[in-house]
């Protein structure tokens, strides 16, 4: 049997989250996990967040290929965004001061 199905299956799926609207990660956490943080939690909350962003942003560009940074840090990522959304939608809705908002450094272009 020939990996090139396989292959051809991970690529596609692989660039899914990319071409969905950019809001997969939303499908991946809890949009009340936040609800009852107060505004320095949400500030620290973030900066964790950012960080591991960052982190797994390098993991990625440091994987062999495509499909194994896909498939290993992808999930992890959007996870990560997703929880830094909500994050930013919680400092909204408690109109912390100074706002609190995702880091431009830690998305993905």
């Amino acid at each position: 049997m020939s990996a090139r199905p396989f292959i051809v299956a991970a690529l596609i799926l692989g660039g899914l989250p990319l071409g969905c609207g950019g809001r997969v990660e939303m499908a991946l956490v809890d949009p009340a996990k936040y609800d009852f943080h107060t505004c320095p939690q949400l500030e620290r909350a973030m900066k964790t967040l950012a960080e591991r962003a960052r982190e797994l942003t390098a993991l990625q560009r440091k994987a062999a290929g495509a499909v194994i940074a896909t498939i290993a840090y992808k999930p992890d990522y959007l996870a990560t965004i997703g929880d830094m959304r909500v994050v930013e939608t919680a400092a909204r809705d408690k109109q912390c001061d100074p706002p609190i908002a995702i880091p431009a450094d830690t998305l993905e272009r």
